[in-house]
């Protein structure tokens, strides 16, 4: 049954990243909008991952934020999710150490719709327009 399953999966392998690359970019299009910043790599990168530095908003602040739409992201970078330093990753797009800590990291599924990725969108644009308020 594994042997199954994993052929399945293999065979369907490409399909499945292009499906995340193409959210991964709508995502990009829909928070280009905001005041945010998009972090992307020179060169070839993760078809399904997305970071994004936020306007003097905490990491953990919007991770809580979008909690309650039902919408899970992650602070910081993969490489660094466990690490007490800055990520190197992060550093390397030349980031402060607040921008680092300001930083979310969005990961997509071939699972996941555009339906909601729109909602993540319009979801950080109103905790954003409400947090800058509340930070100014």
């Amino acid at each position: 049954a594994f042997a199954a399953a994993a052929k399945e999966g293999f065979a369907e392998l490409g399909a499945r990243i292009e499906r995340m690359r193409m959210l991964r970019e709508e995502a990009e299009k829909m928070l280009s909008a905001l005041p945010v910043r998009i972090n992307r790599p020179a060169g070839e990168r993760a078809p399904h991952i997305l970071n994004v530095t936020l306007p003097d908003i905490r990491s953990e602040t919007m991770l809580h934020e979008l909690s309650k739409s039902g919408i899970c992201i992650s602070s910081g970078s993969a490489c660094s999710s466990h690490a007490q330093t800055p990520s190197a990753a992060l550093t390397a797009f030349g980031l402060t150490r607040e921008e680092i800590d300001s930083s979310i990291r969005i990961s997509f599924s071939h699972l996941n719709t555009l339906e909601e990725v729109a909602l993540l969108a319009a979801s950080m644009g109103k905790a954003i327009e409400r947090l800058v308020k509340i930070h100014h």
